[in-house]
């Protein structure tokens, strides 16, 4: 299916958020995710659907 993560069109053969985390080797409790628009609770697991806009945003600390 067809993603576009961070402004980035992309194909992957994944159909849940966590799948596509692992596979991009981030931990989620390190990431906010919005999904067409919408914050998805870091807890929750969404399925994906073709076409799907995602941003991840990673916490940088520091002062």
């Amino acid at each position: 299916m067809q993603l576009v993560v961070n402004g980035e069109s992309k194909d992957y053969n994944i159909n849940d958020l966590q799948s596509l985390l692992d596979h991009l080797d981030i931990k989620a409790e390190t990431v906010v995710v919005e999904k067409n628009g919408q914050i998805i609770a870091r807890k929750t697991n969404c399925q994906l659907a073709d076409g799907d806009k995602l941003e991840i945003v990673r916490f940088v600390g520091g002062g």
